[in-house]
């Protein structure tokens, strides 16, 4: 396949589109767009990215529920496979999604300890608290409890809802049941963590302020309706009396077949929509574990390449990514993904928005890792003044621009102010280079 083959456009703005071959363009494919609530991020930008989609993958938050409707049976007659996740009507999943599925064994076949303590950093991170000591001491907790799961108990039991449980009886301190395996595998991560746990003792309200923030970390993963998503041996179609005889029974329930598989994206072309709710935000930490998990298994599919890149291109579309959960090494990760052929779209309501969550300087390179801005308009004065200082406006003409028009900021060039493509009304067009931006 040539690249002419392998890459098309994506549209966004009234007449505005750019390829997706980051050689021609010299440009990486990472979109930020920026608007208030009901400036049209979904309908403008994401409905174009959908209606236009010929050359990637593409995992979309779908927050109404609205765009798989809309797009499964012209998506699946292009050729993709759609699959959805639904974090707001779990029953309706097609797919489970089970943290510790992705975490990986090393050469030797053991679980690798950096991605244990990654899924522990994602649920629990820094910038929540203003003393590093409780959330690295909450890590270390829920490091025990995850390394614990998957070393000491059968593969059935590795879901986190047996973690909650191991962490029960470690608020107990049960340790006839932990001690005999530590004592026979003291040379391992959950060894080590079970041993500066007990140290931890020596002050009562101290680890009591830890275990809750543990809890707290993992309290999404035990409601009863969303097991079916997040425990792959779980079949909730059965009665309290069958379950209890045999809680690992699956009929004709293929375990394998629904287990979401992140670097199938990057083998043939997918369509996964996330439905996450705009409204119910307790599930944000763990759609941010999902992102974070989703981005660490395309990057090792795309390592184990010989060109070192996805066999096909991945976009990733993040709805009210700065709304409430923080992705740890966002910023890093963002800087990395593009000679992978992994591709980001931002949606943020306001530069401020981004703030609340990331420092100033991990915001600043979320930003400038972003070759294409769109702004669809605000009211917010940074957003304003930023915008202004590319666009040679001041922020009260920014701010008064009319909400039909959008500016676009492409690095290397000057600002665009160019028509909004009309919500849930766009057309692919015949390709003409002459409107190609880049």
């Amino acid at each position: 396949m040539n690249r002419k083959e392998r890459y098309s456009y994506r549209y966004l703005g009234d007449g505005f589109k750019v390829s997706n071959d980051t050689r021609e363009t010299h440009l990486n494919n990472n979109d930020l767009i920026v608007g208030s609530s009901g400036s049209s991020k979904t309908g403008s930008i994401v409905y174009a990215q959908l209606k236009s989609l010929k050359d990637s993958s593409l995992i979309v938050a779908d927050t109404k529920g609205r765009l798989a409707k809309m797009f499964s049976e012209e998506l699946n007659c292009k050729g993709y496979n759609i699959k959805t996740l639904d974090f707001v009507n779990p029953e309706n999943s097609d797919v489970t999604y089970n943290p510790l599925d992705y975490i990986r064994r090393d050469e030797r076949g053991n679980y690798r300890e950096q991605d244990i303590a990654k899924l522990a950093a994602c649920l629990v991170p820094l910038g929540y608290h203003h003393e590093a000591f409780w959330p690295m001491s909450a890590r270390t907790v829920l490091e025990f409890a995850v390394a614990f799961t998957l070393m000491a108990l059968p593969e059935e039991n590795h879901n986190m809802n047996i973690v909650e449980s191991i962490i029960g009886k470690l608020m107990v301190n049960d340790r006839k049941y932990f001690e005999p395996w530590i004592s026979e595998h003291y040379n391992t991560l959950a060894a080590s963590r079970y041993i500066q746990i007990q140290g931890m003792r020596t002050a009562d309200k101290t680890i009591a302020s830890i275990f809750a923030i543990v809890n707290n970390a993992i309290k999404s993963f035990a409601y009863k309706e969303y097991r079916v998503i997040f425990e792959p041996y779980y079949n909730s179609l059965r009665t309290k009396e069958e379950w209890e005889e045999n809680p690992f029974a699956m009929d004709d329930f293929d375990v394998d077949e629904r287990r979401l598989d992140f670097s199938s994206l990057g083998k043939e072309k997918t369509v996964l929509f996330l439905n996450i709710s705009d409204s119910d935000h307790s599930l944000d930490d763990v759609v941010n574990l999902f992102y974070a998990q989703a981005l660490q298994g395309l990057m090792a599919e795309a390592d184990a390449q010989d060109d070192g890149q996805l066999n096909v291109p991945v976009r990733i579309i993040m709805d009210d990514f700065a709304s409430s959960a923080i992705i740890p090494d966002f910023d890093k990760l963002i800087s990395v993904v593009r000679s992978r052929d992994i591709w980001l779209t931002l949606c943020i309501q306001s530069f401020t928005q981004l703030e609340t969550l990331y420092s100033h300087s991990q915001a600043m390179t979320v930003i400038n890792n972003c070759d294409h801005i769109v702004y669809l308009g605000s009211n917010d004065m940074q957003s304003a003044q930023f915008i202004g200082t590319r666009a040679l406006k001041t922020p009260e003409a920014v701010l008064c621009t009319d909400r039909q028009k959008e500016f676009i900021l492409e690095a290397g060039k000057p600002v665009s102010l160019v028509n909004k493509i009309p919500s849930y009304s766009f057309e692919l067009e015949e390709e003409n280079d002459d409107q190609l931006s880049a």
